[in-house]
């Protein structure tokens, strides 16, 4: 498998993910908010590789409707998500310094 990237332009969203799952193993993973897309490409990957490394953010602020899909995305596939936290005195200190919904006051605070 010594194709250049040039070389995936005509291929399939299959091909591409075999590909890369083929080329960089456990160095590659799929980043997952399990909207509909993100759905789609865990059915591929898991297809191609069931041990494929997939994660996800968790704010403590996503609505129920999204851990349902998780653990029905986790039961279907059998597979291990990987989930990340913020550190919890940070966002404490954030919360308390600027409010709840600091996200819709600036840019600034939707980065922070």
């Amino acid at each position: 498998m010594n194709e250049q990237i040039e070389d995936l332009e005509s291929k399939t969203a299959q091909e591409i993910l075999k590909y890369a799952l083929k080329k960089y193993q456990n160095k590659v993973a799929l980043a997952s908010s399990f909207g509909a897309e993100d759905v789609v490409l865990i059915d591929m990957i898991v297809k191609i590789n069931p041990s494929a490394r997939i994660f996800t953010l968790d704010t403590g602020r996503l609505p129920q409707e999204t851990y349902d899909i998780m653990d029905k995305i986790i039961e279907k596939y059998k597979i291990k998500l990987e989930v990340y936290y913020p550190n919890t005195k940070s966002v404490e200190d954030m919360v308390s310094k600027e409010g709840f919904n600091l996200f819709y006051k600036s840019i600034e605070l939707r980065q922070l």
